[in-house]
């Protein structure tokens, strides 16, 4: 079963072209099948109002890892960031994913 974890964060005025290149770098560097990495859908605002990144994982284990590195991903990114960030998780119990057999 799939999970998905939501991070809501505002944006510093005028980085949104700096964050959205560390979320390409990333996903260009990410291989789906070891990190279970399906997806990233992400909303910036550049004017310092609220952003959204939606995550979605292929299992449990792999999202559990990649909650345990949290922390360490956004502390690299507080430079861009003005606040507090926080996060949602959950498991998708509805979705139209594409199921591997």
């Amino acid at each position: 079963m799939p999970y998905m974890r939501i991070n809501h964060f505002k944006l510093k005025p005028g980085t949104r072209d700096e964050i959205s290149r560390v979320a390409e770098d990333f996903l260009a560097s990410n291989d789906p099948e070891e990190s279970g990495l399906l997806y990233i859908l992400d909303t910036f605002d550049d004017e310092g109002g609220p952003s959204i990144g939606v995550t979605v994982w292929s299992d449990k284990e792999k999202f559990e890892a990649s909650g345990a590195r949290w922390p360490e991903v956004m502390k690299a990114m507080e430079h861009l960031l003005d606040g507090p960030y926080s996060r949602e998780e959950f498991e998708l119990t509805v979705h139209n994913l594409p199921v591997s057999t």
